[in-house]
C-alpha cells in the first residue's frame, strides 16, 4: 500500500537526481561550453567594434563631402545665372531647411530670386478640382490666352500661375500678377504671394518633399507632377526632392516619362550640399540646353550636372 513514506522517498529522489544533474551541468559548463561562449560573446563584440568604426568612417566621410560642396560652392557656381531670374516653388510637405540651402547656392550664381510659391495640400487635393477651374477662369487676366482646355483643375491652375510668374507670357502687368497670387492665396492653395513684386522669372526650381501617402496619394503625386509640367512648358524647371525612395516619388515618376524627361532636369537629393549644389548648377545648364538628371538615386547620370563635351 502507497503511504506518505512511499511520497517523501519518492520526492527526495526527484530532488537529489536534480541536484545531481545540476552539479554535472555546472561542471560540464565549467569546461569547453564555457570557453566556446566567452570565445563568441569576444569576437561578436570585436565584431560589433569594427561595424561602429566603420560607420564612424562613413558619417566623417559624408561630412567631408558636404563641407567640400560647401566650399567650393562660391567658386563653381560664381556668375552661373548671372542676369537669370528664379523662382523658387515648394510642395507642402518640402523641408525648410532644403529651400534655404538651396536659396544659399543661388545666392552665389548672380541670379535674383523673384519669389518663393508654396503649392498648399489644398491645390492637390482631388476634391478642389472644380474649384480651381473656377478659380482659373475667374482671375484670368486679358493678358493670357491658350490654357489647357480640359477639365484638370491643376493642370490649368498651374498653367495660369506659370503665365503670370514667368517670362513665357511676356505681356503680363504686375496688377494682372498679384491679382492672380491674391485670388490663389484667398482660397488657400499657395503661399507667398508676398515676396513678388511683378518681377517674373526665366526659371523655376521646385522644390518637393516626401511623396504624398494619404488615401488620395496616387493622385496627389500625380497633380505635383502636372504642375511641374506646367511651369516647365512656361521655360526652364528643375524638379527636385530629398530622396529617391518612396512610392510616388515624382522625381522617379518624371525619370520613367520619356517626354517629360527630355525637358525636364531632376535633382534626387536636395537634402543635401552636394544636391543643392547640383540644383542651381542644372538650372545654368538647363538655361542653356543641356537637360540632365542627378543625385544618387536610380536614374542619376552624375552627382552634378557636367560640361558637356
Amino acid at each position: 500500500m502507497i503511504n506518505f513514506r512511499y511520497h517523501l522517498v519518492s520526492l527526495t529522489a526527484v530532488f537529489l537526481a536534480l541536484a545531481i544533474g545540476l552539479v554535472l551541468g555546472t561542471a560540464a559548463l565549467n569546461g569547453p561550453a564555457v570557453d566556446f561562449l566567452n570565445d563568441r560573446v569576444n569576437s561578436l563584440a570585436k565584431e560589433n567594434d569594427g561595424y561602429r568604426e566603420n560607420l564612424d568612417q562613413l558619417r566623417d566621410q559624408v561630412e567631408s563631402e558636404e563641407d567640400f560642396a560647401r566650399q567650393i560652392a562660391p567658386t563653381a557656381l560664381a556668375g552661373k545665372l548671372t542676369d537669370q531670374s528664379i523662382l523658387i516653388v515648394t510642395v507642402s510637405g518640402a523641408s525648410e531647411d532644403d529651400v534655404l540651402g538651396a536659396r544659399e547656392m543661388l545666392g552665389y550664381t548672380g541670379a535674383t530670386i523673384t519669389g518663393e510659391l508654396g503649392i498648399t495640400d489644398n491645390f492637390t487635393d482631388p476634391a478642389n478640382n472644380d474649384e480651381l477651374l473656377e478659380l482659373s477662369t475667374e482671375l484670368l487676366p486679358t493678358s493670357v490666352a491658350n490654357l489647357p482646355n480640359n477639365s484638370v483643375g491643376v493642370e490649368t491652375a498651374s498653367a495660369l500661375l506659370t503665365a503670370v510668374l514667368m517670362t513665357a507670357t511676356p505681356n503680363v502687368t504686375a496688377a494682372e500678377q498679384k491679382k492672380v497670387l491674391a485670388g490663389f492665396t484667398e482660397a488657400q492653395m499657395i503661399t507667398g504671394k508676398e515676396n513678388f513684386k511683378g518681377d517674373r522669372a526665366t526659371a523655376v526650381l521646385i522644390v518637393t518633399g516626401k511623396p504624398y501617402a494619404d488615401a488620395d496619394a496616387e493622385a496627389r503625386n500625380n497633380k505635383v507632377v502636372t504642375t511641374a509640367a506646367q511651369f516647365d512648358g512656361g521655360g526652364t524647371a528643375v524638379l527636385t526632392c530629398p530622396g529617391i525612395g518612396g512610392q510616388g516619388n515624382v522625381v522617379t515618376a518624371v525619370r520613367n516619362d520619356p517626354a517629360l524627361n527630355a525637358s525636364m532636369s531632376t535633382v534626387d537629393n536636395i537634402s543635401t550640399p552636394q544636391g543643392q549644389l547640383a540644383a542651381a548648377l542644372a538650372l545654368s545648364y538647363d538655361l542653356a540646353g543641356h537637360v540632365g538628371d542627378y543625385g544618387t538615386g536610380t536614374g542619376a547620370e552624375s552627382t552634378v550636372p557636367m560640361p558637356p563635351a
